[in-house]
């Protein structure tokens, strides 16, 4: 029997996901065959003993059975979209009510969500560089464009608003701001974000913000949400309890609308509203734990908090062992779980981030995330994403290897 081939979608081809591309493919087949594998590529908390609150986990258990059928409304279950309606209301977010709220399959499906409903082929959407890769993949496998705007090193990993709003044309659908950051940990100022706000009321742009890591906030940093800078501005703002709550296998996420006057997004919210309903629900797992999350003790404050908090203390690991290793720099993360770090071309001659990547791992067993897989320049100077979850022993027994590796490396200048 004769068969056509199927070649699928050439859109997704053109995608990929740096976290869980090819090099966790070879450290996975690394730990089969018995490697003791660092794993400083991906932001998953409760496999490094970075736990949900308790009393999360005995709701959901308790809740179970109501977690087996469909909510009952295809935005979810109104006790969770409540739940965050007073979140948004106690962040100073105006303009929303509960009909503005949608539950969905974490924040990745919030964006999956929105840029199904919002994009038609050749929109361009403004992301910041370095950046989260998940973004960047789904606008292109939706037919969008991504234009990346400059975050500058030398000012923290901050927006460059001039060289964002100097890229703003006819095609532009919206700029996306992430704060706290992933992969710099860069928390962004509220004057920044008002001088973002204005730069979209000038242009007549929506904006979608988003704030997974709220939370995660060292030395004092803080968050502000944008749509509490601007109640007339159309805001989607995406938040939920993977990283603040440590909870990313429930999938529970949210996509907040908020502004004056939604008449204008009439059409993306018709979209919304048609897919969430094909969609039939979010996870009713992560529906179901959302309310405790947002109502209980907010133990996330004790974990980054000095001096014994569990991610403040593998933090300051983490940096202290860096500092060790000649020709490596980063900035120090204000939030999130994340070091973006760089090595110096005058001491490391590096050709390919990934090859570099890919040795580490083969000779040591690190398994960090290569820059350009956060859409890095692919040219000297090359950095790498390190996740520091893993315990303060294994932490810098990790780094170590790192600092080791780069004395003998073999594109080392003399």
């Amino acid at each position: 029997m004769k068969h056509r081939l199927h070649t699928g979608s050439n859109t997704v081809k053109k995608t990929s996901y740096a976290p869980r591309g090819p090099l966790l493919k070879e450290a996975l087949a690394m730990q089969d065959s018995g490697h003791d594998v660092f794993f400083f590529n991906l932001g998953n908390p409760p496999e490094f003993g970075v736990r949900p609150p308790e009393e999360v986990m005995l709701n959901v258990v308790k809740n179970i059975w109501g977690c087996a059928p469909y909510s009952a409304d295809f935005k979810g279950i109104f006790s969770a979209r409540e739940a965050i309606l007073q979140e948004a209301q106690n962040a100073g977010i105006k303009n929303v009510s509960i009909d503005d709220i949608y539950l969905t399959d974490g924040v990745t499906g919030a964006f999956i969500l929105l840029m199904w409903a919002f994009l038609r082929p050749g929109m361009e959407v403004l992301m910041p560089r370095p950046c989260y890769p998940a973004w960047n993949a789904i606008i292109q496998a939706f037919g969008g464009k991504v234009v990346a705007y400059r975050c500058d090193e030398r000012n923290g990993y901050l927006p460059d608003l001039r060289d964002l709003e100097k890229k703003i044309t006819p095609k532009t659908a919206f700029p996306l701001f992430i704060s706290p950051n992933n992969p710099t940990g860069a928390v962004y100022p509220r004057d920044l974000l008002q001088k973002g706000v204005e730069i979209c009321r000038r242009h007549e742009l929506p904006m979608i913000f988003d704030e997974i890591y709220s939370k995660l906030l060292y030395d004092g940093a803080e968050h502000i949400s944008i749509a509490s800078l601007a109640e007339d501005l159309l805001i989607f703002t995406m938040g939920g309890i993977a990283k603040n709550y440590r909870a990313p296998g429930f999938k529970g996420g949210w996509l907040i609308i908020s502004g004056s006057d939604k008449r204008y997004a009439r059409g993306v919210i018709d979209n919304l509203n048609t897919l969430a309903s094909i969609h039939l629900c979010a996870n009713m797992l992560g529906q179901s734990a959302i309310q405790t999350c947002l109502g209980g003790h907010q133990s996330i404050k004790d974990l980054v908090s000095p001096p014994e908090g569990q991610l403040y203390l593998r933090r300051a690991v983490a940096m202290e062992e860096l500092q060790k290793i000649p020709g490596v720099s980063f900035v120090v993360p204000q939030g999130a779980f994340y070091i973006l770090m760089k090595f110096d071309p005058k001491v490391y001659r590096i050709e390919s981030d990934f090859q570099f990547c890919l040795q580490l791992l083969r000779e040591t067993g690190v398994l960090i995330v290569n820059g350009t897989g956060f859409h890095c320049p692919s040219k000297p100077p090359f950095y790498a994403r390190l996740v520091f979850l893993e315990d303060e022993h294994r932490l810098r027994e990790g780094i170590r290897r790192i600092g080791k590796f780069l004395e003998h490396f073999n594109g080392r200048k003399k």
